[in-house]
């Protein structure tokens, strides 16, 4: 939501926000502390140019992502599971 809006976005680097936010996040360690956000959010706030790289990059990211695409792609696997292309 944060990138929709026009943010950058700071994430960790754990389970699927990865996957889903893409080259548009600025990446923690797994458990970040409050020293590692604190240097992240002065980097981010200190160079405009990463800034606006970031936000132009975030709105990139969220095209991939849509309600149409994910309802499209349910029905897909609906239909493949009926037809028996698809095991479950």
């Amino acid at each position: 939501e944060a990138m929709e809006f026009g943010l950058p976005v700071l994430a960790s680097r754990n389970s699927s926000l990865p996957e889903v936010l893409g080259p548009a996040a600025y990446y923690l360690g797994p458990t970040p502390n409050g020293p590692e956000i604190a240097r992240a959010i002065q980097e981010i706030l200190g160079n405009p140019e990463k800034r606006k790289e970031m936000v132009s990059c975030g709105y990139a990211q969220c095209r991939q992502f849509s309600w149409q695409k994910t309802a499209a792609k349910t029905l897909e696997c609906y239909q493949a599971v009926i037809t028996g292309r698809l095991n479950v």
